[in-house]
Parts: structure tokens; C-alpha cells; sequence
């Protein structure tokens, strides 16, 4: 980091010569079908619902309700549904990492370096994708979170010779 440069003694050893890191990771949603709870079409299958309208809330909605539910009508017996494959998209994946190091020089061949480091600095939850069975109580909501680590912060000493 560029600061500490002109400072001497003890201030300088404190002040100059931090190593800043970031990780950040955006990533969008994954898309996902509706299905219904039990085939109507008779293929022994899954099958999906009729669309009425574009179930997507722009962005997402909220855990509460991801998108849409009255968009979706049972299709008439043995026919197929008028609904597209991965018609929605799901929750979004976000995580920041970060670190801080520091060299200090102890001999000729040997330095400390003390080491911050976190991982999901923001604790942003991030959430699996919601329940897409349509005929059942929970369609439509997220229940559930993905791949989700807290926040976790170490402190570390690392001594090369």
C-alpha cells in the first residue's frame, strides 16, 4: 500500500509495506424449471404447467416468495404444458475475501510476516435455488441456503528463514 514511505524508525516499521488482497465474487443465478407435483401429461414423467404470464420479479423476489406462483395453471389431462425449460433464474452467489500482510525483517535470511486474513468478510447468506414443484405449499419460496460459510477471520505469524 502506498503510504509510509517517508517515515522513519518505528513508524515506518508499523506503517509501510502492508500487502492488501481481495476476492470478491459475483455470480449470477442459476436458471431452473417449474415442474408439477404430479404428471398430468401421462408419459410417466415429470412434466411442466401452463404459463399465463412472465413469473420472473425483475432481479428476484424476495426468500418469501422468488417469483411469481399465480403465473402457473395446470396444464388439461394427457397434454403437455405450454412452459419452457429454465425459464427462471435463481438467487445470485456473493463473497468478498480479504487479506492484510506484513513483512518485518528480523536477520539477514529471516523475516515475520503477520498475516489478517477473511473470508465472506460481508457474511452475505447465499441462498439455494427456491422450491420450483408447483402444486405444493412451499412453491415459490427459498427454504434453504447454498454453499454458505460464515464469516471467518484468522490471525496468523509465519516465520521464513
Amino acid at each position: 500500500l502506498p503510504f509510509g514511505q517517508r517515515l522513519q524508525g518505528v513508524k515506518r516499521l508499523a506503517a509501510y509495506g502492508w500487502q492488501l488482497n481481495a476476492v470478491a465474487l459475483l455470480q449470477t443465478g442459476l436458471p431452473f424449471t417449474v415442474t408439477n407435483a404430479a404428471s398430468r401429461s401421462n408419459t410417466g414423467g415429470t412434466d411442466r404447467p401452463n404459463v399465463l404470464c412472465n413469473g420472473n420479479y425483475g432481479g428476484g423476489g424476495t426468500v418469501a416468495r422468488w417469483f411469481n406462483i399465480s403465473c402457473y395453471a395446470y396444464q388439461p389431462l394427457y397434454t403437455a404444458g405450454n412452459l419452457g425449460f429454465d425459464t427462471l433464474t435463481g438467487p445470485g452467489l456473493t463473497t468478498l475475501d480479504l487479506s492484510v500482510f506484513k513483512d518485518f525483517p528480523l536477520k539477514e535470511r529471516a523475516q515475520l510476516q503477520f498475516r489478517a486474513e477473511s473470508f465472506n468478510l460481508t457474511n452475505t447468506p447465499n441462498f439455494s435455488l427456491p422450491v420450483s414443484t408447483f402444486g405444493t405449499a412451499s412453491f415459490g419460496t427459498i427454504n434453504s441456503t447454498g454453499n454458505n460459510l460464515p464469516r471467518n477471520i484468522q490471525l496468523a505469524l509465519k516465520l521464513t528463514f
